[in-house]
Order: C-alpha cells, then structure tokens, then sequence
C-alpha cells in the first residue's frame, strides 16, 4: 500500500498516511483536509519487480539468448 508524506501548510504538522490512491483522491477531496498537501520535500521509496516475462515483447537482434529456454514457451 503506498505511503503519503503530507504536512500541513497552516501549523507545519507532518505525517504520513497509508492508503490506496483512491482513498486519497478521496481523502483530498474531502474539504477537511483542505490545508494537508503532499510533503513534495519528503522522498517516498519507490519499488519496482521485474518478472521473467518483463522483456517478452521485445525484439533483440538475432542470436540473442535471452529465453533460449525452448520449455518457456
């Protein structure tokens, strides 16, 4: 579940909520939370996995052993 770095722009208060992004949307929208805004000074992790077939669809060049495997397909 992804993590927001917001703070408060009246008081300066931070904090960090953890939520889906369309509880967010949601949570932004809500005219209570009108004075929180992202905290963009704050750098969240990002996390990235690459399965086996992330490259699948790409063309390399012939002779190329990427998926060679002939029980892959």
């Amino acid at each position: 579940m992804p993590t927001y770095p917001i703070k408060n722009l009246k008081t300066g208060e931070t904090k960090e909520l953890s939520m889906s992004m369309k509880e967010y949307s949601d949570w932004r929208d809500d005219p209570a939370n009108s004075d929180w805004d992202k905290d963009w000074s704050q750098k969240t992790q990002q996390w990235v996995e690459y399965g086996d077939t992330f490259f699948s669809g790409t063309k390399y060049p012939d002779g190329h052993n990427r998926n060679q495997n002939p029980d892959w397909y």
